[in-house]
């Protein structure tokens, strides 16, 4: 589903997730272009059926020396009061 204001961020973390170890691999305008991307990444062997599951139910994977994680931002947010 496309979300004009948001942004699906894909990085590959250490195996604790920590902020540090974040390297961002791509930014995607919507899920399919993430899921054709992931998809090429299951082909080449850097994510198993597993993996995929994971990023589709928690948004991220764990148990690896190198993990994934996504995030969806927003693309230029209006400044709301509180």
């Amino acid at each position: 589903m496309k979300h004009p204001n948001n942004v699906i961020l894909l990085y590959s973390t250490d195996a604790w997730h920590s902020n540090s170890s974040r390297e961002l691999i791509g930014a995607f305008s919507d899920q399919d272009k993430l899921d054709k991307y992931l998809s090429k990444m299951e082909r080449a062997n850097k994510l198993t059926d597993e993996d995929m599951m994971m990023l589709a139910n928690h948004g991220q994977t764990q148990g690896r020396d190198t993990n994934y994680l996504i995030e969806t931002e927003k693309l230029n947010p209006e400044y709301e009061t509180f």
